[in-house]
């Protein structure tokens, strides 16, 4: 055979005339802007005029080349001219003329752009000649040509028997033949002869033209879709019938480690069959073996597959639009990359245009709200957030009834949580047991919840996430409340903690065989007896709740998850910050495995983590997570309301706390106006939120502001909660700060008196916030002019928090400079010094947002050198420190200067001496 010719291109244009627009490339008819529903043979006969305007062309002629020479029917043509004149309208259609028993012609001008070209055959093949090798094969027509390749449909001479042959002349497009047969034969001889991929024959590599042998699988699924409305006529169901097939295809390939790479419209056949259709993947040229290895192990010779340059084999060899983004960007191909290049056609195929790019504002072409969240995962830019594979997508397609199903069920548990927390807050005050007990219900109603949205969410083990729901709604409900009531625990004065005591150890031996149940109940009693402050129990509940997660079989990687962040949440409240770091960094590779499907849960980790930093005074840390949580959040309509409203406030605390304290103003004004709208104005959370925004505009110094705000809000949250409710005393609280600011020490001292028995009542000694409002309880003893009556509380604080916390820890830090502060007041400068000598700047400064640390310590080793008569090293410092205070905190230095005098003057005076 003489080597092939010079490649031949015949141009495509766009035409354009009287608002009118063709494309010949793409056959699509376009009238003033919009896309026409037209059948082929007309836009067939229209592209045949425009080739030649302002010429006659005949009936023969178009005939000829449009109904290759055998029209079907009696005045075919003229029906077709009838519907094209109808498409293009009034002014475009009198462009067309008939000549009558001769032909037509459309009168120009006409204008033209380039869009493209049709190659002819480079290999010197035609139709009608014989396939050569194959003499018993007649090639019939050319097909879209795959990588170079030249592709043929040819027939059986006598039975008419179809066939695809893929050519090549060169052996740069042959490696990418023998590639394609290689990976055939892993495929068929792993997974046996399937339906679902186009069978190759036979090859030839031995000499030119080189050339695969398939059977013929159907027309290439983009082409079948844009040559009729098929598609648009299928119902759902039946088109998610059509990706299922391809899905599934895809899954087999790689679950024995073939990756397509190429996923697209084009690379998909479709065959009637049955009455429905069969679906075929095609085209593996470009595809890559996970582990090369396995040629070894099946006995198949590697052919095709070494790596040449110029070859396929880099990461952006696919086709442009179903790339994924990571692949754009240099990165190499993985299983999930074909799962993005499958969700892009999922989309195509719901919305009934194997043409349609994702673009901005997709979801609004699908109206059922999995199937968006399933295209969401599935084509998620990130793949780290992207769906792990195939199958997890497939099984979400296969059980969209029963998450729906899930979904109803979970909005069941949501009405009955609401009621019974409405029933909470109409009894707080009132019935202290049943308030505890119905909190209890609801934390257990809140853990079912997340079960049920956990099926909603994914297709995985359904049943067994409603089961779980449905266990911990019972176990609350009759086993946990039960133990409270005294009709049927035959106990009376049964507190609630004690109640839920006594029904944890039946969650092991009820579900001694079932430790997703166990894991789910000791979650749900985490929560409950966290709500109860009662966090040495719940950190055991968490415990027992990874355990029994670990037992399972298989192992639950959200709820593990989900159990090892909540016991995080737990140890960081009693001041284990070290064992709460190290169980989140043991969540960490799960959550980012999860990510993807369950974003809540990231942020849920994120909020653990914030939490931790916060308890160990590290404002700004917490802070930049709070961001990442609510930037996330905020791309999450369908979040719980009570959810997406704690995050908020969490990064509006974090903000404020570390000093950003205009921004986090403008955090809380948007929360309170969407809690009003939720809740109501009145209700007790709006109110607590305006309590921070008190706080808030306290530390701004804007006090008239903030204490216009106060007592209306601590009414509020007061008859909704109680009096002793933890929310209600730190709203207390704020006016007490307000008074320390403004240096009105006998004002705040019954307002921490209250706050601080209150929590200790509560909580008891041991407890951050009892210890916080202990020690300003303390400073404003000291500072109201009685240091003796103020060391006893300092020291009581101290011990307190030594006993809960590490020794650097920011708060001790902060209580020592206080305490050796209140000692220099008692002249007692050696019982000082050991304080001061102990203390750690860096470690202070993280402790509150004053600005000035260094100054401050300063400020006291000047007091220490004069109680000690050395005024010449005081003076110094005490210039240095009394600068600084003035510059940065001029409240605090006229606070001292009431208190001290001008030390200053003093020293400078007993050096002059």
């Amino acid at each position: 055979m003489q080597p092939p010719s010079p490649q031949v291109a015949t141009p495509l244009y766009r035409y354009r005339f009287d608002g009118a627009e063709f494309d010949e490339a793409r056959l699509e008819l376009r009238v003033a802007g919009l896309k026409v529903e037209i059948e082929q043979r007309p836009l067939q006969v229209l592209a045949e005029l425009l080739r030649h305007p302002d010429e006659v062309v005949t009936k023969e002629e178009l005939f000829e080349r449009v109904w290759a020479g055998r029209p079907t029917v009696d005045n075919v043509l003229a029906s077709a001219v009838t519907k094209l004149r109808k498409a293009l309208g009034p002014a475009a259609s009198e462009r067309i003329l008939t000549l009558p028993r001769i032909g037509y012609r459309i009168k120009g001008p006409v204008e033209r752009i380039a869009v493209g070209r049709r190659l002819d055959s480079r290999l010197e093949l035609r139709a009608g000649a014989q396939v050569p090798g194959r003499e018993h094969f007649v090639l019939e027509a050319q097909l879209n040509p795959s990588r170079g390749s030249e592709v043929w449909l040819a027939r059986h001479a006598k039975t008419r028997e179809p066939r695809v042959y893929k050519f090549s002349a060169d052996g740069e497009k042959l490696s990418l033949l023998k590639r394609e047969a290689t990976l055939y034969r892993v495929l068929a001889e792993t997974l046996g002869e399937r339906e679902d991929f186009a069978r190759i024959v036979d090859w030839n590599f031995e000499t030119a033209p080189f050339f695969l042998e398939c059977e013929y699988g159907g027309r290439n699924l983009g082409d079948w879709a844009a040559a009729g409305d098929e598609l648009q006529q299928l119902p759902l169901d039946a088109r998610l019938g059509i990706f299922l097939q391809i899905a599934g295809a895809v899954a087999a390939a790689h679950s024995v480690g073939v990756l397509h790479k190429d996923l697209k419209p084009a690379n998909v056949l479709i065959t009637p069959r049955n009455g429905g259709w069969q679906l075929r993947l095609t085209d593996f040229g470009s595809s890559r073996l996970l582990d090369p290895q396995r040629l070894a192990e099946l006995g198949i010779t590697q052919l095709g597959l070494t790596i040449v340059p110029g070859a396929g084999n880099d990461s952006t060899s696919g086709t442009p639009l179903y790339l994924a983004p990571e692949l754009i960007a240099g990165q190499p191909p993985t299983i999930q990359s074909d799962v993005y290049a499958l969700g892009l056609m999922l989309y195509q195929l719901i919305v009934g245009d194997l043409r349609r790019p994702m673009a901005s504002g997709w979801e609004a072409d699908i109206t059922d709200e999995l199937l968006r969240e399933d295209i969401g995962a599935a084509t998620d830019g990130n793949p780290a957030r992207r769906l792990a594979g195939v199958a997890e997508l497939i099984e979400r397609l296969n059980t969209r009834d029963a998450r729906r199903r899930a979904g109803e069920q979970m909005r069941d548990a949501e009405h009955r949580a609401e009621a019974a927390e409405r029933v909470l807050e109409r009894t707080r005050a009132r019935r202290p047991l049943l308030v505890a007990a119905l909190a209890i219900l609801i934390a257990g109603l809140t853990v079912s919840l997340w079960f049920y949205a956990q099926a909603l969410q994914s297709g995985r083990q359904l049943a067994r996430q409603v089961r779980i729901a449905h266990a911990v709604n019972d176990f609350v409900a009759l086993d946990l409340i039960g133990a409270a009531n005294p009709s049927t625990s035959g106990r009376s004065g049964v507190t609630v903690i004690e109640a839920a005591k006594s029904a944890l150890p039946r969650i092991d031996t009820a579900f001694a065989d079932a430790p997703d149940i166990q894991a789910s109940l000791h979650q749900a009693m985490q929560e409950a007896l966290a709500g109860l402050a009662d966090y040495d129990s719940a950190v055991a509940e968490g415990r027992k709740a990874v355990d029994a997660h670990m037992k399972s079989v298989p192992v639950d990687a959200l709820g593990l998850s989900e159990s090892r962040i909540r016991l995080a949440y737990g140890l960081s409240k009693l001041g284990r910050y070290p064992e709460a770091g190290a169980t989140l960094d043991a969540a960490a590779p799960e959550v980012a495995a999860l990510a993807a499907a369950h974003p809540q849960t990231q942020i849920r980790y994120w909020e653990a983590l914030s939490q931790i930093k916060l308890e160990q005074l590290d404002a700004k840390g917490a802070a930049a997570l709070d961001r990442k949580a609510w930037a996330l959040m905020q791309r999450l309509p369908d979040a719980a309301t009570a959810f997406s409203e704690r995050i908020e406030f969490n990064l509006a605390d974090s903000l404020q706390m570390s000093g950003e304290t205009a921004e986090s103003e403008a955090l809380l004004h948007d929360l309170i106006a969407r809690q009003a709208q939720t809740w109501g104005p009145k209700h007790w959370k709006t109110q607590f939120t305006t309590v921070v925004l008190a706080n808030n505009l306290m530390l701004q110094k804007r006090f008239d502001e903030a204490a216009q705000l106060l007592p209306g809000a601590v009414e509020a949250i007061s008859a909704a909660l109680g009096a002793a409710d933890r929310r209600t005393l730190m709203a207390e609280s704020v006016l007490g700060y307000i008074d320390l600011e403004q240096q009105k020490f006998a004002q705040a001292l019954p307002i921490f008196t209250l706050v601080h028995d209150g929590f200790a009542r509560q909580y008891g000694e041991n407890n951050q916030g009892t210890i916080s409002y202990l020690s300003n309880l303390a400073y404003a003893t000291q500072y109201n002019g009685d240091p003796r009556g103020a060391e006893p509380l300092y020291r009581r604080a101290l011990a307190s928090a030594l006993a809960i916390l590490q020794d650097d820890n920011p708060q001790v830090q902060f209580l020592r400079y206080r305490l050796a502060d209140c000692l220099l007041d008692l002249k007692r400068p050696d019982e000082a010094t050991a304080l001061l000598n102990d203390l750690n700047a860096d470690s202070l400064k993280a402790s509150s947002q004053l600005p000035a640390w260094d100054a401050l310590l300063a400020y006291q080793a000047g007091r220490l050198a004069l109680q000690r008569g050395n005024a010449a090293a005081a003076l110094p410092l005490l210039q240095k420190a009394v600068s600084e205070l003035g510059n940065k905190m001029a409240p605090t230095l006229a606070t001292f200067r009431k208190r001290d005098g001008d030390l200053v003057t003093l020293a400078a005076n007993r050096i002059s001496r």
